[in-house]
């Protein structure tokens, strides 16, 4: 019976059977699969990058993602590799290394993650961040709270006496959540994320003394 052993080129862990107990596989089938192995130590998490990002994106860039179970838990690593082009070849033939959806055009980045306790798993979704670039001691405010106009960038400032001014400020790197202010702004002022209306506030007061709502 030695001509039924089947040893294994790699170490690793046995992730899928594919095919049964009593089913007859033989060497006349194309290349048949008995078992799909994985080397689990080491995780390849495969991303997809924008077209509109793709020339800011490079290997050796650091990134964070996260995954469904976890949200709140980055994992920190490394960006190996960015596909260079729309196709690779493999084994003599090309391949598409883009996916398209709703005509949007998404260029494939590789990042190898060390996987020492078993918590990710084939197949997993993750949620990936790639740092561009970044800076470190600087004033930050929330990007919404900045309007752009004629070039220049304006926020709200609540006063001492309670009232918001603009203020023109100069800023720096942003992101869709923070922005970075060079100039214009210091340490403690009161940056006005959302105002109420006249109009809106008398709205709410008439929901608030059980008026009828507006239709």
């Amino acid at each position: 019976m030695g001509y039924t052993r089947i040893t294994a080129t790699m170490d690793g862990t046995v992730v899928a059977i594919l095919v049964e107990e009593g089913q007859t596989v033989n060497a006349a089938q194309s290349t048949p699969t008995i078992v799909q192995l994985a080397n689990l130590d080491m995780m390849l998490n495969k991303m997809q990058i924008a077209e509109g990002d793709i020339t800011k994106v490079k290997a050796g860039q650091d990134i964070s993602f996260t995954i469904l179970s976890e949200p709140d838990t980055p994992i920190k690593a490394k960006l190996d590799s960015v596909d260079p082009g729309l196709t690779t070849m493999s084994s003599g033939g090309y391949n598409s290394s883009t996916d398209t959806a709703s005509n949007a055009v998404y260029y494939y980045a590789r990042s190898f993650v060390p996987n020492p306790d078993g918590k990710l798993a084939t197949g997993m979704t993750t949620q990936n961040t790639v740092e561009i670039d970044g800076v470190k001691n600087v004033l930050i405010i929330p990007s919404l709270t900045v309007k752009n106009r004629g070039g220049k960038a304006f926020v709200r400032v609540l006063g001492a006496d309670g009232k918001a001014a603009e203020r023109e400020i100069r800023t720096g790197m942003r992101d869709s959540m923070n922005t970075e202010v060079k100039s214009g702004l210091k340490e403690g002022d009161k940056v006005v994320i959302s105002e109420i209306t006249a109009a809106e506030q008398q709205e709410s007061g008439e929901r608030a003394l059980g008026g009828p709502p507006r239709r």
